[in-house]
This record gives C-alpha cells, sequence and structure tokens, in this order.
C-alpha cells in the first residue's frame, strides 16, 4: 500500500475510502468530528428551518420534546396523557369523546355564545341565574321552594289560558289579591 503524504491541496472526482475517512487521526463519524453536520448519536442544533417530507411518519421523537416557539401542526393526536402548562386556546371545534374534569376551585366559563346539554345536569351546590330561565318542559323540584322576590319586582306564575295545582297547603305571608274566580270544591270549607 501506498501512503500520501502532503501539505497541499488533493483534488479528485471522487474519494473511495475502504475502511474509513479520517480527520486528524479520527474518523468523520465520531460525533464532533466536523462542524455543521448533525450527528444521530449527539445533541444538534439546528438554527435554520427544516423539512422533514418521508412518506408515512417523516419525524419521530421516542422521548420528551419541548418547542420553545409557536409549532404549527396539521393534525394532532395523542395517544397518552398531555399537559398544558399555559393557557390552551381553540379556534375552531373540538370534540371530547371522553369525559371532562375541572378540578378544585377553577370554573368553566361560557361567553355570549349559547350553551347546550344533550344529557342531564346536575349541580350538587347552588346555582345564580342572572337571566330568565324557560323550562320548555316542565320542572320538578325535590323538597322545601323558596320563591324570594326582592325590592318592587312581581312574581307570576302561569298566564290567562294555563292553571297552576298546588299539591299541599299554599301558606302567604302578606296581601292577597285575586282577580278572578275563587272556588272551593267538594266537602272542602273556606275560613
Amino acid at each position: 500500500a501506498n501512503n500520501i503524504t502532503t501539505t497541499a491541496t488533493v483534488q479528485g472526482g471522487s474519494v473511495n475510502a475502504t475502511a474509513a475517512l479520517q480527520l486528524g487521526g479520527v474518523d468523520i463519524n465520531t460525533a464532533g468530528t466536523l462542524t455543521n453536520v448533525a450527528y444521530e448519536n449527539q445533541a444538534n442544533t439546528f438554527t435554520l428551518a427544516n423539512t422533514f417530507s418521508a412518506a408515512g411518519t417523516a419525524l419521530s421523537v421516542t422521548n420528551n420534546a419541548s418547542i420553545g416557539g409557536t409549532g404549527t401542526i396539521g393534525t394532532l393526536s395523542v395517544t397518552n396523557n398531555a399537559t398544558v402548562g399555559g393557557t390552551l386556546g381553540v379556534t375552531g371545534v373540538s370534540t371530547f369523546n371522553g369525559n371532562v374534569g375541572i378540578t378544585g376551585t377553577n370554573t368553566l366559563t361560557v361567553g355570549t355564545g349559547a350553551t347546550t346539554l344533550g344529557g342531564t345536569l346536575a349541580v350538587t351546590g347552588a346555582s345564580t341565574l342572572t337571566g330568565l330561565l324557560t323550562a320548555n318542559g316542565g320542572a320538578t323540584v325535590v323538597g322545601a321552594t323558596n320563591i324570594n322576590t326582592t325590592g318592587t319586582n312581581a312574581t307570576t306564575i302561569g298566564n290567562a289560558t294555563s292553571s297552576t295545582t298546588v299539591g299541599g297547603a299554599l301558606g302567604v305571608t302578606g296581601a292577597t289579591t285575586l282577580n278572578g274566580n275563587t272556588s272551593v270544591s267538594g266537602t272542602n270549607t273556606f275560613t
């Protein structure tokens, strides 16, 4: 075998090394030997945009990943748990196929849009409705019920063409005005 030793430039169309290409006696495949070259067995920093266009899964990350800036993803599929440390902003429609839980003293706020619930709404604490409550299918109240009207506001039950039925005793502590007929049926008495 012949060795070529020179301090000048060696030029040629191709370099065919049957064992290894070395720089300073170190195989160029050794991580860190060449600068501005990505090695598979070392941490690499890319300062410019990179495009992965392979068919199928072009980029696989099998461990943790950190994105310091903005990440734009066409479709995001998460097969395990996901934690969002800040605010999650969604500009399109969101579909939750499983349960959604809000823990602790955190709240759920809906802006000026309508809210539709397809199933049952169960509330274990007090509920405050600052607007009109409309129950198109009727309302069933279990337990004691207090209807308190504050200030000079009036409380209206029913309308001119409907009837109101009270199954138990009706207690009125203030003045009562009856604008229509009043009847006592059967053997009941009016005292």
